[in-house]
């Protein structure tokens, strides 16, 4: 009972604290324009699942807080 495993659609920390600040850079990026298609669609009626503007949104935050990270270490 106490032992699933929530699913989740965004991409594990882990995975993110593996990729380069290149590859962080590109993945924010490609991600806040998925989020303003998402917004766009949203505004217009077409967005089926409204739940993924959140989902989007926590993710990119995410990507950056690891990215702010990385930047911090190499910086010391």
């Amino acid at each position: 009972m106490g032992n699933e495993k929530k699913k989740s659609s965004g991409t594990r920390a882990s995975v993110l604290h593996s990729q380069s600040l290149d590859e962080l850079k590109a993945s924010a990026a490609q991600l806040q324009e998925q989020l303003f298609k998402m917004k766009m669609q949203h505004s217009t009626g077409q967005l089926a699942n409204t739940a993924s503007i959140g989902i989007a949104r926590k993710e990119l935050a995410r990507i950056k807080t690891i990215e702010t990270l990385k930047t911090m270490k190499t910086a010391k």
